[in-house]
């Protein structure tokens, strides 16, 4: 592990939509499909980070890390399924 840092989120939820940015560091744009039958299960490579409650996979219209003095590569995706949206706490 490189540093454990803390940084404000920044969330917005609006229908289907969802925006989550960490200033300068990080920023995912992502859109929730209508219905859990929209993606196909065996399509579905990789689980969650944390465990999620009525998870679905989510198109990310906008991935993006600028990068942090510990990390000197930054990288921009877009227009891809790679994404879950569902509840979760700690």
């Amino acid at each position: 592990m490189l540093a454990v840092k803390t940084a404000p989120i920044e969330f917005k939820k609006s229908g289907l939509d969802y925006a989550v940015r960490i200033p300068k560091v990080a920023y995912l744009k992502t859109t929730r499909y209508a219905c859990d039958h929209c993606v196909m299960p065996h399509s579905v490579w990789y689980e969650p980070f944390v465990g999620l409650k009525s998870s679905i996979v989510a198109k990310a219209s906008l991935a993006e890390f600028k990068g942090a003095p510990e990390i000197s590569q930054t990288w921009r995706r877009t227009d891809e399924n790679s994404s879950f949206v569902g509840d979760f706490s700690f």
